[in-house]
């Protein structure tokens, strides 16, 4: 956006921008920017992945579980710890 609603530019800008898009001008700089630009647009609803799904192709996202599993018990442990001798300690 260029600026607030009341700034006289907003309401030219977007006259100028909804012409642009009636005359279709657009579309005809996009294909002649990018020759199958329209490839993006219909993309297709369904990917198919050639590849099988196994452990070794998903490794990492283990590895970023159990970090994130075992940094969760070692705050869980520090806490009861904390709390086991702050409780005795008084």
């Amino acid at each position: 956006m260029i600026g607030s609603k009341t700034n006289p530019l907003v309401h030219f800008m977007s006259k100028w921008v909804m012409y642009v898009n009636e005359a279709g001008l657009h579309d005809h700089w996009y294909k002649q920017a990018i020759p199958n630009f329209s490839m993006c647009v219909k993309l297709p609803s369904k990917v198919t992945v050639s590849t099988s799904f196994s452990i070794n192709n998903s490794w990492a996202m283990f590895v970023i579980l159990l970090t994130g599993l075992g940094a969760g018990f070692i705050i869980f442990l520090t806490e009861h710890i904390h709390a086991h001798i702050r409780h005795h300690g008084e």
